[in-house]
């Protein structure tokens, strides 16, 4: 069986996958901001990204691929649980294969929450 690797995110928006720069409370401002600008968020080109609604509602999930959640160095001391959804939260937390890494996106955004 080939073991394969890859990104997962929580959101689509028009601009492709929404990096992981965001926890809860900062969301909105985040999805806003995406919906007015445009921008290129292709981030990781040689790696397949997934949705994670594709492995926890559609049974994309494979005990040996690898699944890599890339958050901003920002949210170093957020916890998990305030950053992905619940349904993927939910997934990940009993899964050997989920892994989180940390990365500097240099992504311009707003940083006020209620913008």
């Amino acid at each position: 069986m080939n073991s394969k690797m890859y990104i997962v995110f929580d959101i689509i928006g028009p601009n492709g996958y929404i990096p992981y720069v965001y926890d809860n409370n900062k969301l909105s401002s985040i999805m806003n901001w995406e919906l007015r600008n445009t921008h290129d968020n292709d981030y990781f080109t040689e790696i397949p990204k997934m949705h994670s609604h594709s492995l926890v509602h559609k049974n994309e999930y494979s005990e040996s691929d690898t699944y890599l959640i890339p958050l901003d160095w920002n949210l170093e001391n957020t916890s998990i649980e305030n950053i992905l959804t619940p349904d993927f939260y939910n997934f990940v937390k009993n899964k050997h294969n989920f892994f989180i890494i940390y990365v500097n996106y240099n992504y311009e955004y707003p940083v006020h929450p209620l913008l």
